[in-house]
């Protein structure tokens, strides 16, 4: 894996085990702007998390009227 382009990507490591770590000032924007807190994100949690995360921009969608 190119680690420029993950950093580019919000992702600061890849762990032996497949765990995902993001970058801080990612999480923090993301937490900001739709309340969604994942630093590091285990492979077996991604759907569960992607399901949270559709959740919580639709909602932020439905706050500013965006069409989807």
């Amino acid at each position: 894996m190119n680690e420029a382009d993950d950093r580019i990507d919000g992702i600061e490591s890849v762990k032996p085990d497949g765990m995902v770590v993001f970058c801080d000032e990612n999480v923090e924007s993301t937490k900001e702007v739709v309340g969604y807190d994942c630093k590091e994100l285990k492979p077996l949690d991604q759907e569960d998390r992607q399901k949270e995360l559709e959740a919580r921009l639709k909602r932020l969608y439905k706050k500013f009227k965006v069409k989807t």
